[in-house]
């Protein structure tokens, strides 16, 4: 979201380079993002306890950046 708006707004600036690296920032964080998931897919299978704590883990911090996610989508 934030590569794209940002990306957005370069290109409406004229400043296309800074658009294409905003662009393959998206990419790169795209892909730490599949590389998390599974991570978590693993953690997860190997253990009960593993889930929990990321549970409480992801329950921690949902409201934070329910909160940023929000803010973000006003500005």
């Amino acid at each position: 979201i934030i590569f794209q708006r940002l990306s957005y707004k370069a290109k409406s600036n004229g400043d296309y380079l800074f658009a294409e690296i905003l662009a393959s920032l998206e990419e790169d964080s795209l892909w730490q993002k599949q590389w998390s998931l599974q991570l978590v897919e693993v953690l997860e299978a190997k253990s009960a306890e593993n889930k929990n704590i990321i549970d409480l883990w992801c329950a921690q911090y949902r409201p934070s950046v329910e909160l940023a996610l929000k803010n973000l989508e006003e500005a």
